[in-house]
């Protein structure tokens, strides 16, 4: 059996480079995923973040929704309704959500509080009184009862509607 000793000054060393090689190989892998992972965690691939955060707008609506993209499972998460000025007006305000969506996610509170909910046409209608002179903004705040994805639909009504997609971690 040969031996793997090599004399490097007044050392003897028992080395496998070809070993060697391979952990620092393994070792350059493991910080790149790191800092991919860092990178994206700061950019908010896991929530919270500027790639996490949309906004789902049609000119037929008259409001835009923001929402986070990326949320976990059981925590607090927000969506905002940016009125138009020409929406302010109509009283009550109806905001409709479908039932696909509204069945997987369990609203804690909503900003201002709705004056009515009622079920129609597949999804729940929230009615909300809304003071013209403030600015439009409707918050609700809800929390996901599912992993995977979350998908949906919120609208004025049935028929006038835009198509929400979150992934929701465990």
């Amino acid at each position: 059996m040969a031996s793997n000793l090599i004399r490097v000054g007044d050392l003897d060393i028992n080395q496998d480079m070809r070993f060697q090689r391979r952990t620092w190989k393994v070792q350059r892998i493991g910080w790149a995923v790191l800092a991919m992972m860092i990178v994206g965690a700061a950019s908010g691939l896991f929530g919270g973040g500027p790639l996490s955060r949309s906004l789902a707008d049609d000119p037929a609506l008259p409001f835009t929704i923001e929402y986070e993209r990326l949320g976990r499972y059981h925590s607090p998460q927000t969506l905002r309704l940016h009125l138009k000025r020409s929406a302010v007006a109509a009283e009550p305000f109806t905001v409709w959500v479908s039932d696909d969506y509204a069945a997987r996610i369990r609203i804690a509170s909503a900003s201002p509080d709705p004056v009515g909910v009622h079920l129609d046409g597949g999804g729940r209608s929230y009615r909300f009184s809304i003071d013209p002179s403030a600015d439009g903004h409707i918050i609700l705040h809800f929390e996901a009862e599912i992993v995977g994805l979350l998908t949906g639909s919120i609208g004025h009504d049935p028929t006038h509607t835009v198509r929400i997609a979150q992934w929701i971690y465990p």
